[in-house]
């Protein structure tokens, strides 16, 4: 009984986790969810459109992230496909569900992206999406949605402005979160970036994110820390980022107290 119960516990707890937030994908993680003008046009169609106005011949990513804190071992992976100010990508959560309601639960996001420079220091960008939740009592159902996205650069400073689900869709007569971003990042010297972003969601407390970046062995290895803070929920988090030739690879460790560790691992190319 105590098996049934906590399935159904989970099943409905869990009930559209992943798109309360765009941040399972490493680089994320690392900095505390306040990365969304950070110039990394390969990851970029996972959090802000805009990031992709800078042209690039081709880009993949590819990312896994384990979420212990469920109990249940949660499990994020998606993948993205760069090419010119094009990103295709999708992003699926899930996790096993037991008892009378054995099976899987899982949700996922799946993009169009497209991302323009329209002056020297403002980049747009815009994401059509698509929304799934499937459980084993009634299977999958599906709903379409807008993000739009802005990044604005000034001499060591940028600004970001993220709108998620603007149309304010649903899905099964649940409300699909609707919120925005709002970022700044200060690049000190080509040693040392510092990120901050601010979101708000009408009910809800602000929620803080706060990011360091050190360029640790220029334009080969990357450190990054952050802390995400909302109400009385903390997050710390912490990992690298390893260059070689056109290869990226991506660590970071999530820390939430009295819960297990976490753990994220993506991988890029491009050229």
């Amino acid at each position: 009984m105590k098996r049934v119960m906590f399935g159904i516990a989970i099943s409905f707890g869990l009930l559209f986790g992943m798109f309360e937030f765009q941040g399972d994908e490493p680089i994320a993680l690392q900095t505390g969810y306040s990365m969304m003008t950070l110039p990394d046009a390969t990851s970029a169609m996972f959090y802000n459109p805009a990031g992709l106005s800078e042209p690039m011949m081709l880009g993949k990513a590819f990312f896994f992230s384990q979420y212990s804190s469920s109990g249940l071992g949660i499990m994020v992976y998606g993948a993205g496909l760069r090419y010119g100010n094009f990103g295709l990508s999708f992003v699926e959560r899930g996790a096993k569900l037991e008892g009378d309601y054995s099976g899987r639960y899982g949700e996922g996001r799946y993009a169009i992206s497209y991302g323009r420079k329209i002056s020297d220091n403002l980049m747009v960008g815009l994401s059509l999406k698509m929304y799934k939740f499937s459980e084993p009592r009634y299977g999958a159902s599906y709903s379409p949605s807008v993000d739009l996205g802005l990044i604005a650069d000034k001499d060591r400073w940028s600004f970001g402005f993220y709108w998620v689900n603007v149309p304010g869709s649903d899905l099964r007569e649940e409300d699909i979160p609707e919120y925005a971003q709002v970022a700044i990042g200060f690049t000190a010297s080509e040693l040392s970036r510092t990120l901050l972003e601010i979101e708000s969601r009408a009910g809800e407390p602000l929620r803080v994110g706060f990011g360091e970046e050190i360029n640790l062995v220029k334009d080969i290895l990357k450190v990054r820390g952050g802390l995400s803070h909302q109400g009385s929920y903390n997050n710390f988090s912490a990992g690298f980022s390893v260059h070689y030739g056109n290869i990226s690879l991506d660590y970071s460790a999530l820390f939430v107290p009295d819960m297990p560790l976490s753990h994220g691992i993506g991988l890029s190319f491009r050229r």
